[in-house]
This record gives structure tokens, sequence and C-alpha cells, in this order.
């Protein structure tokens, strides 16, 4: 009897460790979870501030926008590089 008794302490001592590891597992994974709700919120928040900056830059770039260029002069047929007329 006493060596049955034995055996269900050990087995409770095991399985006490075991929801021991598992509960620290949990709550890692807790901790992990709350950084990158965290990593999002802040990201989320430096986001506006560069969507406004790239509006701003695109209103900018728009003042240099050449909607119609001439086209390109063409080389002379002569087949003299760099000679000038």
């Amino acid at each position: 009897m006493l060596g049955g008794v034995d055996a269900i302490a050990q087995a409770s001592r095991a399985q006490s460790e075991g929801m021991a590891q598992a509960h620290a597992a949990v709550a890692q994974m807790a901790g992990g979870a709350r950084d990158n709700a965290l990593l999002m919120d802040e990201a989320g928040a430096a986001a506006s501030p560069l969507r406004r900056q790239t509006q701003a830059l695109l209103r900018t770039v728009r003042r240099f926008i050449i909607d119609e260029l001439p086209a390109p002069a063409l080389p002379s047929s002569t087949g003299h590089r760099g000679a000038r007329p």
C-alpha cells in the first residue's frame, strides 16, 4: 500500500511541474502578444504623420511635373560624334 501512495505522490508532483511549465509558457505567450499589440499601436501612430508628409511631398513635386516635353533632338546622320556645326 505504501508503494501505491508513493506512486500517487510522484505522479502528483510530475503533474504539478507540468502545470507550472504550461502556466509559464502561457504567460510568456501573453507577454509576446502584449508586446506585439504595443508595436502595432506605435506603427499606427507613426503612419499618420508619414501619410501627411507624403501628401505634402506629392503636392510639392506636382509643381515640377511637366505634362508635355518636347521630343528630344535626334543625332545627325553624318556620323560625326561630338562635332559642332
